[in-house]
């Protein structure tokens, strides 16, 4: 603890001011989602700002921020009630929607086209497993993988189908996909939430994160049976 304190008084942090080391932590879809406008919030607002951008899974940087590893994440909301040292924020509420390609171009020999499954045991997949279980029965599973933006890029090369939360990107970087606009009701939505601690040494920078992250335009407008994305 005093080696670790040492070494933040050595970098120059302060609360006074927007300055100094400054690590969070974030799952992939906030990486293209949510990270760019708060990279250039900061570059405007707090240049002198040491920004570090660290990927996961929900889970091990939920863990990372625990251990002091990072100052902030932006992740899936953990399925349990945290510690009263974790500050949480409500982001975005991301509904699923089944995705398949415009055109079945990769079914096997039975017409039938495969799945590929958000992990099942991540905090994000973990939403979606009583249907994904039941979906998935009597139909070939193709993969399973703890990353949507990897999993719709598999469909739109017409691998499989499958059932992912509706981040902004899907509409902005997967276009030409087919998907039921009413969200799946049997599975709930996915909730974006950003962990802080609740004592911070940055707290100046805490606040302009939030004021960012929390700002950060998530809305999606689905009012037709079907759509094309």
């Amino acid at each position: 603890m005093l080696v670790r304190d040492a070494g933040r008084l050595s970098l120059g942090i302060s609360e006074d001011r927007l300055s100094g080391p400054y690590r969070i932590g974030a799952i992939s879809t906030a990486l293209l989602d949510i990270v760019p406008k708060v990279v250039r919030e900061f570059r405007k607002t707090a240049p002198d700002v040491q920004l570090t951008v660290q990927p996961g899974s929900s889970q091990s940087l939920y863990e990372d921020l625990l251990a002091e590893n990072v100052d902030a994440v932006i992740c899936v909301a953990p399925p349990f009630q945290l510690p009263k040292g974790i500050r949480c924020f409500p982001v975005a509420e991301e509904p699923f929607l089944h995705i398949h390609p415009e055109t079945h171009l990769r079914q096997d020999e039975n017409g039938v086209l495969p799945w590929i499954i958000y992990d099942r045991s991540s905090w994000g997949g973990g939403l979606a497993r009583h249907y994904l279980d039941k979906a998935i029965s009597h139909v070939p599973v193709l993969c399973e993988l703890d990353s949507p933006e990897t999993i719709a890029a598999m469909v739109q090369e017409g691998l499989g189908q499958a059932a992912v939360p509706r981040w902004s990107g899907l509409e902005i970087h997967h276009s030409d996909l087919c998907a039921s606009a009413v969200p799946i009701l049997s599975i709930p939505q996915r909730s974006i939430v950003l962990l802080q601690r609740t004592m911070s040494h940055v707290a100046k920078i805490d606040l302009l994160l939030q004021n960012t992250a929390l700002s950060a335009p998530r809305e999606s407008n689905p009012d037709r049976a079907n759509v094309q994305l």
